[in-house]
């Protein structure tokens, strides 16, 4: 597709580009009309969204921003931190969160969770090209979206007719959007909600694996551990079945559950609906425009630069553990602090 996209505007290959003895793109960009521009090169260099574990996609880092203390930190923790805030890992592709890295560099923290879409139970963002760049909510806040387009397989009840028939009908796009709740009550457990719905379709699945060590038991919309604590929470429309738990979407309906990376307390109550997920979704949103709202307000022509100044320091609150400022999250750059300056968690 990068080849083609290359080819189809005249530019050179990215193995001519490498290969050249001059910037032939950026001598290409300069001599558009209005110079060079993000948009020229958009196309030619698509982000690669690869890292070192098992789930290949890079995460998207959603937890609740982290708060200056009074008083300054009375050291920098540079080992393990077990009082560390927890902080949810939404996998890019839309295929789950806090799923485990299993390389050395990454560091398991929270409850993994994957998603599966169609009533074959096929994995959520499995196959690349059917999958959307994840978008941020107004294009900044730490609230984000991801749809994969899966399609519904013909079942003719055994039988795999040989003539053509009629049309089939578009496939199912599945929208996934997801966010950490800001409200005080569940930060220290890092609860993330999320809603599944239909971009495209009127009939579609979703099913929900939570992968902790049994016995796992489902009652009254909650999934709970041995112990009895809460490793997640569904709204009225899931259902318990095979080993996952599943719901039916139509083209005017949501599906909606929160997942907390640290099990809640037996006595903890919350409740999901698509009601309460609107109502903590507004909640998350108003608080990241209030904090962003308290700086400095910088707005170039480019909305994109606005965006992209913006969700830079919403990361950058991401980071704080304890006043301090780490370079990473979830990684083993997790242990390292950043006292001088602030710096985007480009590894998240």
């Amino acid at each position: 597709m990068l080849i083609a996209a290359q080819g189809a505007n005249g530019l050179a290959s990215l193995e001519e580009a490498l290969a050249a003895r001059t910037d032939v793109w950026g001598e290409a960009a300069m001599a558009q009309p209005n110079g060079a521009s993000y948009e020229f090169f958009e196309p030619l260099l698509p982000p690669p969204r690869y890292v070192n574990a098992d789930f290949r996609c890079y995460p998207i880092v959603l937890c609740p921003p982290g708060d200056f203390p009074a008083a300054p930190a009375a050291r920098f923790v540079r080992d393990h931190d077990p009082d560390s805030k927890p902080k949810a890992r939404l996998i890019s592709d839309g295929s789950g969160l806090n799923l485990r890295g299993g390389a050395t560099a990454w560091n398991d923290a929270g409850t993994p969770v994957r998603f599966r879409v169609g009533p074959d139970a096929f994995l959520f963002g499995g196959l690349p090209d059917r999958v959307s760049e994840p978008t941020l909510a107004e294009g900044w806040m730490p609230i984000a979206e991801i749809c994969y387009g899966h399609r519904t397989p013909v079942r003719s009840e055994g039988m795999v007719p040989l003539a053509p028939g009629a049309k089939p009908p578009p496939p199912e796009i599945y929208r996934l959007e997801a966010f950490a709740s800001t409200a005080s009550e569940f930060a220290t457990n890092c609860v993330v909600f999320v809603k599944f719905d239909l971009a495209q379709g009127t009939n579609g699945v979703v099913g929900v694996e939570v992968d902790l060590p049994p016995p796992l038991r489902f009652e009254d919309g909650c999934l709970l551990e041995a112990g009895g604590r809460v490793a997640a929470v569904f709204d009225a429309g899931w259902r318990h079945e095979r080993g996952r738990i599943t719901a039916r979407l139509r083209s005017d309906g949501a599906a909606t559950l929160a997942v907390p990376c640290v099990p809640l307390a037996s006595a903890s109550r919350l409740d999901v609906s698509p009601a309460v997920y609107a109502e903590q979704r507004a909640g998350c949103a108003a608080t990241w425009r209030k904090l962003v709202g308290r700086g400095m307000q910088v707005e170039a022509p480019e909305p994109l630069v606005n965006h992209a100044w913006r969700n830079a320091l919403c990361q950058n609150f991401q980071l704080i553990n304890h006043g301090q400022i780490r370079y990473s999250a979830a990684t083993n750059m997790t242990a390292s602090t950043l006292p001088r300056a602030a710096m985007p968690q480009w590894r998240c």
